[in-house]
């Protein structure tokens, strides 16, 4: 099993006295009589919470915040926001942590505060880092630097070089890190905060460690381990324990390092740290694996699990599953590595769906927020040059005129960029979403089943499961990958119609032909009743394109042995042609939302999946031929998908 070692931030002070702490602060809540109190209360709360529960951290954040906001303290409000940052910041959500340390930003700078300034570059710079944007990291933090070196502020100077190495460091300059780290350690004196030097020392044998320098790296963490004060600090103390536990079993200590990690165990339970317990477990089940004693590894690892559930650690869970997987490989139990795996590619799964949903609602939230700073700026700009009009009545009145043409083309120019922002975040959180989730997820399955059958010992019928399994994720990628690039080419070059007039039935017919083999799994019967002279006026591949996708999804969402037929009628100047199915339907919300975004989500009868460009392609083909398209259906009931186009 791999050894982590913990990095120290040191982003957020943190309060780690047990429950005691938390139930004196809001006894004292209960009793604060001033908002200065209840401001420094709420503060204390977040911070404690911050690096075990991050809902309870983001809640008290929050109250101190409105507080801040009602006496109109500004410094403490925008202070707040970057430590709402640092929140998001340290359990990974990284797009709301950017959004508040930039808002964090621009209201420092607007009271002019320099030391906010620089911290909030930092805490930025941080994010960067942490993201894998190392130069505009590097260059965030420089400029933080910058001003503390000029306010002469020696403490923001120290934690700017501490986050230069952290940012060296993750991106693997260790020689920088370094070097950054012996900067911030030349500033320590005997009156420098112990969590400061004790983050330095920790931060310092990490990087050692990685340079395979063990026991250079093992001085470092037992000075810290000494400097660290178990109960003010016990979130470090814990951290300089197990950063020696893992050095003391990478030397081949197992004894030492076992010793290190059940204190570390112990000293988690006593102050209430979740998250530092589980991990301590898993350090622990770590030497277990070693010593060959799978049984009280995964024992030790079912206490962690149900620990980092608890709290909602989703990271930590994910390394436990790893964990298991690697035990029942060494075991041979490849049935069970495989069962845990689907587990780690859900709990990926939900992962993505939680940052895409995040990432939406601040988009939005970004695209109003630009789109009314705008219209401030313009109407100031109105308001400023109102002092022109006081003097003579022509000049008032083409000065009024002119005004006016500005504030129009403004507003026009404004809402023209803000329109084009959103279609391309839009087209850009399309991509992401198809190339994040729908294709590089299954694919990442095959290489982990495909691992599994490389060991030659799976069972014939669990070789079978598993290439069935192959077979539908291959497919899957296959499938979204044609669609992709169909839906990348009409949104780069547009869509081009090509309009003739063509005989229908023949293009039913292939597309039957086209899905015999999908209708023979299912033993499925596609009837069509089109008339051999209806004919249309549109263009063939547009026809061809939208009759086979939703004959592909009445076939994925049919039950075995129904039918799906296909009819068309004359209304008008147009033909609606019809593609019904007998199968899992939907409800009327559903329906309502079919064509507007990646909606078509849900699994076919026999777990086929689909990512919904196929349907959005459709109703872009249909509207450029100028028809429309809808559905009718119910959930039990099947569906009915229905489409006009320019009769003959």
């Amino acid at each position: 099993m791999r050894l982590f070692f913990l990095v120290c931030f040191s982003l957020l002070s943190v309060y780690a006295l047990g429950n005691k702490l938390p139930a004196d602060l809001i006894r004292q809540l209960s009793k604060a009589k001033s908002d200065a109190s209840r401001l420094a209360i709420y503060t204390k709360l977040a911070e404690y919470h911050s690096p075990s529960d991050y809902d309870s951290s983001l809640f008290y954040a929050s109250e101190a915040l409105k507080v801040a906001r009602g006496v109109e303290n500004r410094r403490a409000e925008y202070g707040l926001l970057n430590k709402v940052a640092q929140i998001h910041h340290a359990h990974g959500n990284l797009m709301l942590s950017r959004k508040s340390a930039e808002e964090a930003l621009q209201g420092f700078k607007k009271i002019n505060d320099q030391s906010g300034i620089a911290a909030s570059y930092l805490t930025l710079g941080t994010i960067s880092g942490k993201g894998g944007r190392f130069p505009e990291a590097t260059a965030s933090i420089l400029k933080g630097l910058k001003i503390y070196e000029k306010i002469r502020h020696d403490k923001g100077v120290f934690d700017s070089y501490i986050k230069l190495g952290l940012i060296n460091e993750l991106s693997d300059n260790l020689g920088q890190a370094l070097a950054y780290y012996s900067k911030a350690q030349a500033l320590l004196t005997k009156h420098s905060p112990k969590n400061s030097s004790v983050s330095l020392r920790n931060n310092i044998g990490v990087v050692y460690a990685r340079q395979g320098n063990m026991r250079e790296a093992l001085k470092y963490f037992l000075v810290a381990l000494a400097q660290a004060d178990s109960t003010e600090h016990a979130d470090l103390y814990i951290s300089s324990l197990t950063n020696a536990g893992n050095a003391y079993q990478h030397l081949g200590y197992p004894d030492t390092a076992y010793a290190y990690h059940n204190k570390s165990l112990l000293r988690a339970q006593k102050f209430r740290l979740p998250d530092k317990e589980a991990r301590a477990l898993l350090n622990i089940a770590a030497l277990h694996v070693e010593k060959k004693d799978f049984r009280k590894a995964i024992e030790l690892l079912d206490r962690s699990l149900q620990i980092a559930d608890s709290i909602g650690h989703s990271f930590l869970v994910s390394e436990i599953y790893e964990a298991y997987i690697e035990i029942y490989q060494e075991q041979g139990s490849y049935q069970d590595a495989f069962r845990v795996l689907q587990k780690l590619r859900a709990l990926s799964d939900s992962l993505f769906s939680k940052d895409k949903k995040r990432a939406a609602e601040i988009m939005q939230a970004e695209y109003h927020k630009e789109k009314n700073e705008a219209q401030i700026k313009t109407l100031e700009a109105l308001s400023g040059k109102t002092t022109l009009q006081r003097n003579v009545g022509i000049a008032i009145a083409v000065l009024v005129i002119l005004m006016l043409l500005m504030v129009y083309f403004s507003l026009h120019n404004v809402q023209k960029f803000n329109k084009q922002l959103k279609v391309s975040n839009q087209i850009k959180d399309k991509l992401f979403s198809i190339i994040g989730h729908d294709l590089r997820g299954p694919m990442g399955s095959v290489v982990q089943m495909l691992t599994l059958m490389e060991n030659d010992v799976l069972k014939p019928n669990e070789l079978k499961e598993i290439a069935h399994i192959l077979k539908k994720h291959t497919e899957a990628s296959l499938s979204t990958l044609d669609s992709l690039l169909e839906w990348g080419r009409t949104q780069i070059q547009g869509v081009n119609v090509k309009e003739q007039t063509f005989a229908v039935a023949p293009a039913v017919d292939l597309a039957r032909d086209f899905f015999f083999a999908a209708c023979t799994v299912k033993n499925l019967r596609i009837d069509s009743d089109i008339p051999r002279d209806l004919q249309i006026s549109a263009d063939i591949d547009h026809f061809n394109f939208i009759l086979r996708n939703l004959l592909s999804n009445a076939i994925k969402f049919s039950y075995p042995n129904s039918a799906i037929e296909i009819s068309a009628a004359h209304r008008d100047a147009f033909v609606c042609f019809s593609v019904r199915d007998y199968g899992k339907g939907m409800d009327e919300l559903d329906a309502s939302q079919l064509f507007e975004t990646f909606n078509l989500k849900a699994e076919g009868t026999s777990g086929e999946q689909g990512t919904g460009i196929g349907l959005m392609l459709c109703k872009e083909f249909v509207s450029a031929n100028g028809g429309r398209i809808w559905v009718n259906s119910r959930p039990g009931k099947g569906a009915e998908f229905c489409f006009t186009l320019k009769g003959v």
